[in-house]
């Protein structure tokens, strides 16, 4: 998919995503059991439909305040040095600059960013 291709959501998970962003951020309480979960449910399973990659609820949760705002990267596959713990390094944590410290254990990483709309898989989802 990294050819230029980029994904589009539909205009009915867009409406699934602000549904269910109003519930989660209307602060009523009586709205934040089985309305929410429902609404929740509904999303993700348009999310899986469209191929939209997710691991947990939680994830899908920002993915759709990703897709419903104006926040987007541009299109940009410039490589990046950065340093990675290289004991414990699992992708988590990245930097931009070593520490100014002299020790051992860092590890230069070339790393990609790559827009979420240009995802280059479809991740399973979590279904626990």
């Amino acid at each position: 998919m990294l050819s230029g291709e980029t994904m589009k959501p539909s205009a009915e998970l867009l409406a699934l995503c602000r549904a269910y962003l109003e519930i989660v951020d209307s602060g009523d309480e009586a709205r934040q059991g089985d309305e929410r979960t429902a609404a929740h449910e509904t999303m993700m399973d348009a999310m899986e439909r469209e191929g939209i990659p997710f691991n947990s609820r939680y994830e899908a949760r920002w993915i759709a305040r990703y897709l419903v705002s104006e926040n987007t990267l541009e299109q940009d596959f410039t490589p990046r040095l950065m340093w990675a713990d290289e004991m414990y390094f699992r992708g988590d944590v990245l930097r931009h600059t070593p520490p100014n410290d002299n020790k051992a254990g860092l590890v230069p990483v070339m790393v990609i960013v790559l827009p979420f709309v240009f995802q280059p898989h479809n991740a399973e989802r979590n279904h626990e």
